[in-house]
């Protein structure tokens, strides 16, 4: 089952906010770095992003290591 995510990058602010269709916040994250970072994702390294539930409010930090796509939440 798929829920409504606010996503975007911790070093933008939330105007820069997209709404995502995603099984979990791993997956929300994932599809925003592919679909709105798509140049920082060729560049590599790591990016921080801030993923909402839309519905519940609940937040989460995660990290994407842009070379392995491994995951992770923020420190």
């Amino acid at each position: 089952m798929s829920s409504t995510y606010i996503v975007h990058a911790r070093d933008e602010g939330r105007q820069r906010a997209y709404q995502v269709e995603a099984s979990d916040f791993f997956d929300a994250a994932s599809a925003f770095v592919e679909r709105w970072l798509p140049d920082t994702a060729a560049e590599g390294g790591e990016v921080s992003i801030l993923v909402e539930d839309a519905g519940t409010g609940e937040r989460h930090c995660l990290t994407i290591d842009l070379d392995t796509g491994e995951t992770g939440t923020c420190d």
